[in-house]
Protein backbone atom coordinates (compact mmCIF):
# COMPACT_ATOMS: atom_id res chain seq x y z
CA UNK A 1 0.00 0.00 0.00
CA UNK A 2 1.13 3.27 -0.85
CA UNK A 3 2.55 5.71 1.64
CA UNK A 4 -0.39 8.29 0.47
CA UNK A 5 -2.76 5.55 0.90
CA UNK A 6 -1.79 4.35 4.35
CA UNK A 7 -2.21 8.23 5.41
CA UNK A 8 -5.39 8.36 4.16
CA UNK A 9 -7.02 5.16 5.62
CA UNK A 10 -5.35 6.75 9.24
CA UNK A 11 -6.88 9.68 8.82
CA UNK A 12 -10.21 7.16 7.94
CA UNK A 13 -9.68 5.33 10.74
CA UNK A 14 -9.21 8.30 13.25
CA UNK A 15 -12.53 9.94 12.32
CA UNK A 16 -14.55 6.90 11.38
CA UNK A 17 -12.86 3.89 13.24
CA UNK A 18 -13.71 1.88 16.12
CA UNK A 19 -11.95 -0.78 17.90
CA UNK A 20 -13.38 -3.37 20.70
CA UNK A 21 -12.91 -6.45 22.40
CA UNK A 22 -16.40 -8.35 22.90
CA UNK A 23 -16.97 -10.31 25.74
CA UNK A 24 -19.18 -12.85 23.74
CA UNK A 25 -21.20 -15.68 25.73
CA UNK A 26 -21.47 -19.25 24.67
CA UNK A 27 -23.39 -22.36 26.01
CA UNK A 28 -21.94 -25.80 25.23
CA UNK A 29 -25.16 -28.11 25.08
CA UNK A 30 -23.17 -31.33 24.97
CA UNK A 31 -21.32 -29.90 27.96
CA UNK A 32 -23.85 -28.32 29.82
CA UNK A 33 -21.59 -25.09 30.15
CA UNK A 34 -21.61 -22.01 29.94
CA UNK A 35 -18.44 -20.01 28.88
CA UNK A 36 -17.44 -17.17 26.93
CA UNK A 37 -14.09 -15.87 24.85
CA UNK A 38 -13.19 -12.12 24.18
CA UNK A 39 -13.60 -11.13 20.34
CA UNK A 40 -11.73 -8.26 18.67
CA UNK A 41 -12.86 -6.56 16.31
CA UNK A 42 -12.21 -3.58 14.13
CA UNK A 43 -14.66 -1.49 12.27
CA UNK A 44 -14.94 1.36 10.10
CA UNK A 45 -18.21 3.11 9.16
CA UNK A 46 -19.26 5.61 6.35
CA UNK A 47 -22.28 6.93 4.29
CA UNK A 48 -20.39 6.02 1.17
CA UNK A 49 -19.66 2.29 0.16
CA UNK A 50 -17.44 3.23 -3.01
CA UNK A 51 -14.91 4.30 0.42
CA UNK A 52 -14.82 0.86 2.32
CA UNK A 53 -14.79 -0.95 -0.92
CA UNK A 54 -11.65 0.85 -1.72
CA UNK A 55 -10.28 0.02 2.16
CA UNK A 56 -11.10 -3.78 1.28
CA UNK A 57 -9.48 -3.66 -1.74
CA UNK A 58 -6.07 -2.12 -0.19
CA UNK A 59 -6.08 -4.28 3.06
CA UNK A 60 -7.34 -7.30 1.50
CA UNK A 61 -9.58 -8.51 3.66
CA UNK A 62 -12.76 -7.84 6.05
CA UNK A 63 -16.87 -7.71 5.67
CA UNK A 64 -19.05 -4.84 4.81
CA UNK A 65 -22.14 -4.58 6.26
CA UNK A 66 -24.97 -1.97 5.70
CA UNK A 67 -27.99 -0.68 8.00
CA UNK A 68 -30.31 1.91 8.22
CA UNK A 69 -29.92 4.03 11.85
CA UNK A 70 -32.95 5.03 13.35
CA UNK A 71 -34.70 8.21 12.10
CA UNK A 72 -32.05 8.51 9.31
CA UNK A 73 -33.40 8.60 5.61
CA UNK A 74 -30.03 7.17 4.04
CA UNK A 75 -27.79 3.44 4.31
CA UNK A 76 -24.70 3.46 6.32
CA UNK A 77 -21.64 1.04 5.96
CA UNK A 78 -19.62 -0.74 8.25
CA UNK A 79 -16.36 -2.27 6.91
CA UNK A 80 -15.54 -4.79 9.88
CA UNK A 81 -12.80 -7.29 10.95
CA UNK A 82 -12.80 -9.70 13.77
CA UNK A 83 -10.14 -12.22 14.55
CA UNK A 84 -6.74 -12.16 16.34
CA UNK A 85 -4.72 -12.36 13.44
CA UNK A 86 -6.65 -10.05 11.12
CA UNK A 87 -6.51 -7.47 13.80
CA UNK A 88 -3.65 -8.08 14.57
CA UNK A 89 -1.64 -7.14 10.82
CA UNK A 90 -4.54 -3.82 10.67
CA UNK A 91 -2.86 -2.30 13.95
CA UNK A 92 0.43 -3.38 12.78
CA UNK A 93 -0.35 -1.66 9.45
CA UNK A 94 -1.60 1.41 11.35
CA UNK A 95 0.29 1.51 14.64
CA UNK A 96 2.41 5.29 15.03
CA UNK A 97 0.11 6.64 11.96
CA UNK A 98 -3.16 7.53 13.69
CA UNK A 99 -3.42 10.34 16.17
CA UNK A 100 -6.47 9.92 18.04
CA UNK A 101 -6.53 6.09 17.83
CA UNK A 102 -2.76 5.07 18.33
CA UNK A 103 -3.25 4.00 21.98
CA UNK A 104 -6.36 1.49 21.58
CA UNK A 105 -4.19 0.11 18.02
CA UNK A 106 -1.23 -0.32 20.53
CA UNK A 107 -3.42 -1.78 23.22
CA UNK A 108 -5.08 -4.15 20.60
CA UNK A 109 -1.62 -5.25 18.86
CA UNK A 110 -0.66 -6.32 22.92
CA UNK A 111 -3.74 -8.65 23.21
CA UNK A 112 -3.61 -10.11 19.70
CA UNK A 113 0.08 -10.79 20.12
CA UNK A 114 -0.54 -12.02 23.80
CA UNK A 115 -3.19 -14.35 22.41
CA UNK A 116 -0.73 -15.65 19.54
CA UNK A 117 2.01 -16.26 20.91
CA UNK A 118 0.47 -18.57 23.81
CA UNK A 119 0.65 -22.13 22.95
CA UNK A 120 -2.52 -24.02 22.07
CA UNK A 121 -3.35 -26.84 24.90
CA UNK A 122 -4.98 -30.33 24.63
CA UNK A 123 -7.73 -30.90 27.02
CA UNK A 124 -8.99 -34.98 26.48
CA UNK A 125 -12.38 -34.33 25.45
CA UNK A 126 -15.74 -37.55 25.35
CA UNK A 127 -16.34 -38.47 21.93
CA UNK A 128 -19.46 -40.52 21.31
CA UNK A 129 -17.86 -41.68 18.05
CA UNK A 130 -14.11 -42.62 19.26
CA UNK A 131 -13.07 -45.49 20.17
CA UNK A 132 -11.61 -44.75 23.25
CA UNK A 133 -14.52 -42.66 23.59
CA UNK A 134 -11.91 -39.45 24.17
CA UNK A 135 -10.33 -37.49 21.79
CA UNK A 136 -7.65 -34.42 22.54
CA UNK A 137 -8.94 -31.21 22.03
CA UNK A 138 -6.58 -28.27 21.03
CA UNK A 139 -7.68 -25.08 22.07
CA UNK A 140 -6.35 -21.38 23.12
CA UNK A 141 -5.27 -21.30 26.93
CA UNK A 142 -7.49 -19.14 29.22
CA UNK A 143 -7.50 -15.42 29.39
CA UNK A 144 -4.75 -14.10 31.59
CA UNK A 145 -5.01 -10.76 34.02
CA UNK A 146 -3.51 -9.29 31.19
CA UNK A 147 -5.53 -9.89 28.30
CA UNK A 148 -8.31 -8.76 30.91
CA UNK A 149 -6.62 -5.45 31.53
CA UNK A 150 -6.36 -4.76 28.24
CA UNK A 151 -9.90 -5.47 27.06
CA UNK A 152 -10.96 -2.81 30.02
CA UNK A 153 -8.02 -0.16 28.75
CA UNK A 154 -9.65 -0.18 25.06
CA UNK A 155 -12.96 0.30 26.63
CA UNK A 156 -11.93 3.15 28.86
CA UNK A 157 -10.19 4.91 26.28
CA UNK A 158 -13.64 4.38 23.65
CA UNK A 159 -15.28 6.10 26.60
CA UNK A 160 -12.88 9.00 27.08
CA UNK A 161 -13.02 10.05 23.60
CA UNK A 162 -16.40 9.33 23.30
CA UNK A 163 -16.86 12.19 25.65
CA UNK A 164 -14.67 14.48 24.23
CA UNK A 165 -14.70 17.28 20.82
CA UNK A 166 -12.41 16.16 18.41
CA UNK A 167 -10.24 19.06 19.53
CA UNK A 168 -9.94 17.76 23.13
CA UNK A 169 -9.18 14.12 21.84
CA UNK A 170 -6.65 15.69 19.67
CA UNK A 171 -4.65 17.65 21.89
CA UNK A 172 -4.74 14.32 24.43
CA UNK A 173 -2.78 12.70 22.21
CA UNK A 174 -0.12 15.45 20.85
Amino acid sequence: MSEINLAYLAGLFDGEGSIFIYRRNYYKKRHHKKNFYLSPQITISNNNNYVLLVIKKWIGFGNIFSYKKVGMDHLTYRWSISGIRRCLKFTKLLYGKCIIKNKQLKFMEEFCESRINRPYVLDKIKHPRMHSGFHMMPHRPPYNDREFEIANEIKKCNLQYSNKSSKESIEMNL
